[in-house]
């Protein structure tokens, strides 16, 4: 049926809530560094994760291929976005779902790619981000379906280290990870903090910019 003015109040409600939630988060990011906003587009909500748009090094950037058609009419509007700025752009193969920089993280120091697959990108991914951009991915499988994106429970922090959530990943992944990030390098939070997203931050400088955090995620960081 209609929707009845109760529910309009409360949507209009939810609406202030996240606009001003957005600004606060704008304006917090913007005392850190420059930040560029891209058009919204009608019934396209989920623009607002930009990370999801694609993967950029350097001068060249990877369209996402979205696994879900909800999502699937962003991809122009993200590759005009790079065009217009001067980006070398490329799209990955349409039968290779690939969810950018959602799925695949590089790591500060710029020799290694970390890419998930097991809910959203495919594994396949892999060897199409080796020919674009000359870079190998180190692939780590998700297992936890709270965790369905890579930035949710892994972020690569300045000066090596790493923010990860471990028990998102399966055996031979967390294995992985360990072999590469020496242990004094490696932020292991708990489940609290996973599930607040404390891995989907922004790390600029020497700033890290969190949803919220527990008092032993502060002083870990």
């Amino acid at each position: 049926g209609a929707p009845t003015l109760q529910q309009d109040v409360a949507h209009g409600a939810e609406t202030a809530i996240v606009q001003e939630q957005w600004k606060q988060l704008h304006a917090t990011l913007s005392k850190f560094c420059n930040v560029h906003l891209i058009a919204p587009q009608p019934r396209l909500p989920d623009m607002v994760f930009t990370a999801n748009a694609g993967l950029v090094k350097g001068s060249r950037f990877i369209v996402s291929r979205f696994r879900y058609p909800e999502r699937q009419y962003e991809e122009p509007y993200f590759a005009d976005w790079f065009m217009d700025r001067g980006y070398e752009v490329s799209l990955m193969p349409r039968d290779v779902p690939f969810e950018g920089a959602g799925d695949a993280l590089i790591d500060r120091s710029g020799d290694t790619l970390w890419m998930a697959h097991g809910h959203r990108s495919i594994s396949a991914a892999r060897e199409v981000l080796y020919d674009r951009l000359g870079v190998d991915a180190v692939t780590l499988k998700l297992v936890d379906t709270r965790f369905y994106p890579l930035d949710a429970c892994f972020f690569s922090l300045e000066g090596g280290y790493l923010l990860y959530y471990p028990p998102a990943f399966d055996e031979d992944s967390r294995a992985t990870i360990e072999k590469r990030i020496p242990a004094a390098r490696r932020i292991a939070i708990d489940e609290e903090d996973a599930l607040a997203f404390a891995c989907n931050a922004v790390n600029i400088d020497d700033a890290v910019v969190v949803n919220r955090a527990t008092p032993a995620f502060v002083q870990a960081l």
